[in-house]
């Protein structure tokens, strides 16, 4: 980025390319860290009367649930300042920051249920953070669904094209 806090990229291609190497980053680091927990643990199959935390199932649940909804009302609340915004640069900063963030919070609900897992012994969070998983990775950047959540016009969609 350069000091007036516009994006620099070379074209539309290159910008994507960017996110979506940093969302299969974000989502593959998810998974082996899911593998590790899993391999490093001793789980009990509906083990809650012997887990160390009583209710890990339903608090793994619940913060997942919270991860889904908040990702979403995020990203939703965020659309219509990013349609709004001026310029295609602008846009694509927005929606960088935008996705970067829903992102995170899933992965967060992810690593929290795994974290849980591994203090618990329980499996279920282990699940929990795996459905979280795919959750994650249908958020993928696709340019067609970009390009309409953004309401990008044909001149915008031209520019993202040619660079």
């Amino acid at each position: 980025m350069n000091s007036n806090n516009q994006i620099s990229w070379n074209n539309g291609k290159e910008w994507l390319r960017q996110l979506v190497l940093l969302h299969s980053a974000m989502t593959i680091m998810t998974v082996i860290m899911s593998f590790i927990i899993f391999f490093i643990s001793d789980f009990v199959a509906g083990g809650y009367e012997s887990s160390p935390i009583p209710a890990s199932g339903t608090i793994g649940t619940v913060i997942a649930f919270l991860g889904i909804i908040g990702s979403n009302f995020i990203y939703r609340s965020k659309l219509p300042g990013m349609q709004k915004t001026s310029g295609l640069d602008n846009k694509l900063l927005y929606f960088r920051r935008t996705s970067i963030t829903t992102y995170a919070i899933l992965e967060f609900a992810c690593l929290i249920n795994f974290i849980i897992a591994f203090i618990s012994g329980n499996i279920y969070n282990i699940y929990i953070g795996l459905i979280l998983v795919v959750f994650l990775y249908l958020k993928k950047p696709v340019k067609d669904k970009i390009f309409k959540d953004m309401m990008l016009s044909k001149e915008e969609i031209r520019e993202f094209e040619e660079g």
